[in-house]
């Protein structure tokens, strides 16, 4: 038994055609020519890296929204509350 590289191209096409298909990931993979495992754990890294950036970005808006509520409360308005004090006229 080999040890097989696979593109970043064919990974990202592999995983979206498993997310996107009605066909079981085994057949998926059949179809591909690859160890349904090996599809199956391309998958689950897949989802995890997208749980960890939607929590991410989630954090990321809600600081932005508490610093425009404090900036709105301190009588600043608009994106100068978001990129602080502007030495613009």
């Amino acid at each position: 038994m080999g040890t097989y590289r696979y593109s970043t191209e064919f990974r990202t096409d592999a995983i979206a055609l498993a997310g996107s298909s009605d066909r079981p990931l085994a057949r998926v993979a059949w179809d591909l020519g690859m160890n349904h495992e090996t599809l199956r754990q391309w998958v689950k890294a897949a989802e995890r890296a997208e749980d960890a950036f939607s929590q991410w970005d989630g954090r990321i808006l809600a600081a932005w929204g508490r610093k425009l509520r404090r900036s709105r409360s301190a009588g600043v308005d608009g994106a100068e509350s978001l990129l602080g004090s502007s030495s613009a006229p």
